[in-house]
């Protein structure tokens, strides 16, 4: 069973998510709005995977966050966003993106396959 961060400011998202994962059988650890907290818990807790949405609340956005973590550890990262991925620079990181919405079946492919 893969453990799972969901790291969404879409707090109705980010349970949407929660409840797609645990039916899937994935280990969801936990949820964040903002980068900074789930920075320091990715450390301590080290998750197979994250979903990181690329707008957060907070100072850092998603690829902020992403690099933080990825200077320690490198988990499988989803980025799930309704922005266009081409605005932003993802060097130094390797990921997924899924463009919102998605399809429940996508997301679990993604993660079963990764």
């Amino acid at each position: 069973m893969k453990n799972v961060l969901i790291v969404e400011d879409e707090t109705i998202f980010a349970l949407d998510l929660k409840r797609i994962l645990s039916k899937s059988g994935f280990n969801v650890l936990n949820v964040f709005t903002e980068g900074n907290s789930a920075v320091e818990f990715a450390l301590e807790e080290k998750p197979d995977v994250i979903l990181m949405d690329i707008s957060l609340r907070g100072e850092l956005n998603g690829v902020d966050t992403a690099r933080k973590i990825y200077k320690y550890y490198k988990p499988l990262i989803v980025f799930i966003s309704a922005l266009d991925k081409l605005a932003f620079d993802f060097s130094g990181l390797e990921y997924k993106f899924m463009s919102k919405p998605i399809l429940d079946k996508n997301l679990i492919s993604i993660l079963n396959f990764s």
